[in-house]
């Protein structure tokens, strides 16, 4: 099976349980953003070009908004404690995505999608970003 559809697949699992979670209250992954003090949630999501994407939205899924955009995938980001930043991961900065070596960095960034930061450079996989390690 080819890195595509084990991301594909993977999302799909995430995103239904996230809804599941959700509906349920509790277990999802909330806080408040600060920009509207709503709380939200951040989820990937594939765009009409095939790359995963970092979005946010309510708790119920409605006013979502894409934060990323480029032409890569970006995604399986995480809150700041406190709500105030999201570290997520993208393959933007690999030199050839399409090969068998991945290359995945982290980035922060606000909950709005500004003030990016590409805290890692590595030349191996790096992945499932966490504030232990982010600034």
């Amino acid at each position: 099976m080819n890195r595509r559809a084990v991301l594909f697949l993977t999302v799909t699992t995430l995103v239904l349980a996230v809804m599941a979670l959700s509906s349920c209250g509790s277990g999802s992954q909330e806080a408040k953003n600060p920009a509207n003090s709503i709380p939200s949630i951040v989820f990937m999501k594939e765009d009409s070009d095939g790359f995963w994407q970092t979005w946010v939205a309510n708790k119920d899924l409605s006013d979502q908004v894409k934060l990323t955009s480029e032409s890569a995938d970006s995604g399986w980001a995480v809150w700041k404690p406190g709500g105030a930043k999201l570290a997520f991961e993208s393959n933007h900065t690999d030199p050839d995505p399409d090969d068998t070596n991945a290359i995945n960095d982290i980035f922060t960034m606000n909950p709005d999608g500004t003030d990016r930061h590409h805290i890692s450079s590595n030349p191996k996989d790096e992945h499932q970003p966490d504030w232990e390690t982010a600034p």
